[in-house]
């Protein structure tokens, strides 16, 4: 891998990591919300959107891991 590609993986790792961290955060106002939330509409669309996190989540999981795996080869 040329260092240029290193380079850019390593910048796509830190991107993929801080959208982690802000989908985490995210996650957790809605998980307030949906326990606030009075009706069973309510509810329901903040479940929607609770998993559409869960299937993020699980994307970036895979693309982290994909890169870490990138970056762990040898150096040219």
């Amino acid at each position: 891998m040329s260092p240029r590609n290193r380079a850019d993986d390593r910048r796509e790792h830190a991107r993929l990591l801080a959208a982690k961290a802000r989908l985490a955060a995210d996650v957790a106002a809605l998980e307030a919300e949906f326990r606030a939330a009075k009706t069973p509409r309510e509810r329901h669309s903040i479940n929607e959107d609770l998993y559409l996190c869960m299937l993020f989540d699980v994307l970036f999981d895979w693309q982290i891991e994909a890169l870490a795996k990138r970056l762990e080869g040898p150096d040219p």
